[in-house]
């Protein structure tokens, strides 16, 4: 598109004011347009597709991605280009997080090399007007530079402050927990190709999101409902084996009242024989009644949402140290498995 041409030539082309209050309006176009999903989604497709330019401003944007992560992703009727870019956004806020780690901290190092300082001071010199100011104030300039207390220091904590940025744990706990979320939710949904090929990239994620930060705080809400459907697949299965005994005694006690009944009917005439085809049929109906029953109301879990679950647990348990999610709640894990 034509933004995704002149985005680029932007940090060229500007001066870095402008530069930056450029990304201050986007901020506030995020935040005024927040409740329009296809506005919102534009904003972030755009950032995805070009992450080296936001990087140094990505303390504008990062809280606005976490936040809208849910908006985009978990609603019912959310298109797949929704999901897929809810996904984008985690994948990029790792990245960014793996790119400040290659960094230095600023505070240690000098951001300007010691010829632009040079530079900076002549041109600074070299602007003041002799005719409105006097030979003691230059002096006092002079010195003001030499000293480094003005500009540069300002300079050096602004560029500190963009590279050192990192997300707070209440940020990477709503992170970890969609990520959660929408790997039960699209395991929920109709197997397909696409979707699978999704769930998957949410548990690659949501590894890298285990092993990038300690000690997340994870919600067992999000899997209640598939320990109460396992709970009930069980409980269904057991009813079904109970009944399936039930029907084969009452049918082995069939046999033998009908060999009694021949037997009988044989000495007395054929009296007994049609009594007893008149209440056979009774007896099947009775007996074919609550396994059709139990079929309705039984709604055994997905291969799938199962699959995903494990999937999670697994993830967990190769990271003990970095999260105590198995330990604190092993007995309703132990439901599932």
């Amino acid at each position: 598109s034509a933004l995704d041409i002149l985005l680029p030539a932007l940090p060229r082309r500007l001066q870095t004011e402008d530069f930056q209050k450029a990304m201050k309006y986007t901020n506030k176009i995020i935040y005024e347009e927040g409740n329009s999903v296809p506005q919102l989604a534009h904003i972030w497709q755009t950032i995805t597709r070009h992450p080296s330019i936001f990087f140094f401003h990505r303390h504008h944007f990062v809280p606005h991605m976490v936040n809208s992560l849910n908006k985009l992703g978990l609603p019912p009727n959310s298109p797949q280009e929704n999901r897929d870019l809810s996904l984008s956004l985690v994948e990029l806020i790792l990245k960014w997080e793996e790119i400040r780690g290659t960094h230095t901290d600023p505070r240690n190092t000098q951001i300007s090399t010691p010829s632009s300082q040079k530079e900076r001071k002549r041109l600074a010199v070299d602007s003041i007007s002799p005719s409105t100011e006097t030979s003691n104030e230059i002096a006092t300039k002079k010195m003001k530079l030499d000293d480094g207390s003005s500009a540069p220091s300002e300079t050096s904590t602004q560029e500190c402050a963009k590279v050192m940025f990192t997300l707070d744990p209440g940020m990477v706990d709503t992170m970890a927990n969609f990520l959660v979320r929408i790997t039960l939710l699209i395991a929920d949904s109709k197997p397909d190709t696409t979707q699978q090929k999704l769930g998957q990239r949410a548990v690659a994620l949501f590894q890298r999101t285990i092993f990038k930060w300690k000690h997340i705080c994870i919600q067992f809400m999000y899997f209640d409902r598939v320990i109460t459907m396992c709970a009930e697949d069980n409980s269904a299965v057991k009813m079904t084996s109970n009944t399936a005994m039930g029907t084969s005694e009452r049918k082995s006690k069939e046999k033998i009242s009908k060999g009694k009944a021949s037997g009988k009917g044989n000495n007395k005439g054929g009296s007994g024989k049609s009594s007893n085809k008149a209440s056979s049929p009774k007896q099947t109906v009775s007996s074919t009644v609550p396994p059709t029953k139990i079929k309705d109301e039984a709604k055994p879990i997905s291969g799938g949402l199962l699959i995903a679950c494990l999937d999670l647990f697994i993830v967990l348990l190769h990271f003990p140290s970095q999260n105590s999610f198995l330990l604190d709640n092993a007995p309703k894990v132990m439901g599932v498995l």
